[in-house]
């Protein structure tokens, strides 16, 4: 997954979800942006289109009504910060848009089983006209934590060390625990041989990752992995101090993802960016 694609100047790019707070901050780094080679022509929320107006930055200059398929072939990279129904939405529009070459971004969570299976087949059907990234966190910090994590990981395989994840979250969040949370999980133990528990009422058992939610205030996301033996801990943390480091992660992402040929690729896809 490592060849490259021919990627346009500008990344014409579409926000999935664009009424919601990661929607708004993706708008309100536009101007930034597009200085950066990203030029935002237009967003969706709620069955509601927004379009950006020929020489104009406001998003609420265009038309609010149309059809989600064919406003999508305008854009190169599609970045979806909605929610779980409103990504299987974007996928299908995608499907019946009659567009190729588009690079995609999902950056929901909070699916379901159900909804994740679900999820992976639309992708797969996809993959072979779209380049398609599954990133439950956009924050190039989460992205090196879990490249350490992974290193982690193998190196104290066969020692005696526990492991714990708390994650911290503002009191709105609606899902628990968090999809950076659960990626995390992944990342320890990617054949998931291990148990996760999601906070203890007994005795803690071998083999087990105890994962605890905490929700409260403003937090815009905190995560920190402890790796805990008899004599010893190492524990790795990272904090989310504004909503403004997951937009320009997007955009980081998405000029990646533009120059990778087509298929689905995940954050342990990426070793540089």
């Amino acid at each position: 997954m490592s060849s490259k694609n021919s990627t346009p100047t500008k990344l014409r790019t579409w926000i999935h979800g664009i009424q919601g707070k990661m929607g708004q901050n993706l708008v309100a780094i536009q101007a930034t942006a597009a200085s950066k080679g990203f030029l935002l022509v237009g967003g969706s929320s709620n069955g509601s289109i927004q379009l950006l107006k020929e020489s104009s930055s406001d998003l609420n200059a265009g038309p609010s009504t149309g059809d989600l398929s064919a406003h999508l072939k305008s854009a190169d990279l599609v970045i979806d910060f909605s929610t779980p129904l409103g990504t299987l939405s974007l996928l299908k529009s995608l499907q019946t848009s009659g567009a190729s070459e588009k690079s995609v971004i999902i950056a929901t969570t909070g699916f379901s089983d159900s909804q994740k299976k679900e999820l992976g087949k639309v992708i797969l059907n996809l993959s072979s006209d779209f380049r398609i990234l599954v990133a439950p966190n956009t924050s190039i910090g989460i992205l090196l934590m879990r490249q350490q994590v992974r290193k982690m990981r193998e190196f104290l395989a066969d020692k005696d060390f526990d492991v714990e994840l708390i994650e911290t979250h503002h009191k709105h969040k609606v899902d628990a625990p968090s999809g950076t949370a659960k990626s995390l999980v992944e990342a320890v133990d990617p054949k998931g041989d291990m148990e996760v528990v999601e906070g203890y009422s007994n005795l803690r058992k071998p083999n087990q990752i105890g994962v605890h939610s905490v929700r409260g205030g403003g937090v815009y996301g905190e995560h920190t992995l402890r790796f805990i033996s008899p004599h010893e801990e190492i524990s790795i943390t990272h904090r989310a101090l504004s909503r403004t480091l997951f937009a320009s992660g997007a955009l980081n992402l998405g000029r990646w993802l533009s120059e990778q040929k087509n298929g689905a690729y995940t954050l342990d896809d990426i070793q540089d960016i």
